[in-house]
């Protein structure tokens, strides 16, 4: 489908596919790492990080405004969810939405738990955008980098994308620690 369309109906098709993948609960690295192979890195992160913060904002409008009863009985059959919306709840600080965002914790459960647990918005938004920038530029580089897989610029990435990935898990494991005390 997006290999058909041509100019701005492929990138708006993108987009809204990127965003409608994330309101699914799918992974978005996938989504970043279409963006770089079907429009280049540079165009792929601005496409990208456009729909990550649609869906970001989407998610969030409809854990605050949708009603609290539907949001909870959602985040009860995910408990990692309900653990984040504690943390939020507790540290509701642009650091605390950055740190969610930057480490390897799913996407569309922090959204939703940062408009449970009665985030700002402009602390949250902003938050996102920062904190989804080094995932957004990695990920759309290495599916950029799927178009020439001989090349070293394609190792290269591959590793860098490794090596975040065990940073950001050891990250998150002493984040998770810091905060349960």
């Amino acid at each position: 489908l997006l290999a058909k369309a041509q100019g701005p109906k492929a990138m708006g098709l993108y987009v809204g596919l990127a965003v409608l993948f994330q309101l699914l609960w799918l992974p978005r690295m996938w989504s970043l790492m279409v963006a770089g192979l079907f429009f280049g890195p540079l165009l792929g992160i601005g496409l990208s990080a456009a729909a990550d913060l649609m869906s970001a904002a989407l998610v969030f409008a409809l854990a605050r405004f949708s009603g609290r009863s539907y949001v909870a009985a959602l985040l009860q059959r995910r408990p990692k969810a309900q653990a984040l919306v504690e943390v939020l709840a507790q540290r509701r600080g642009l650091m605390t939405v950055f740190a969610l965002r930057a480490l390897p914790v799913h996407y569309t459960a922090a959204s939703y738990a940062a408009g449970f647990a009665g985030v700002g918005w402009g602390t949250y938004l902003l938050g996102t955008a920062l904190g989804i920038l080094p995932g957004t530029v990695l990920f759309t580089f290495v599916g950029d980098g799927v178009r020439d897989p001989t090349s070293p610029w394609f190792w290269v990435s591959i590793g860098i994308m490794l090596l975040v990935i065990i940073a950001g898990l050891v990250l998150a494991r002493r984040f998770w620690r810091s905060v349960r005390r």
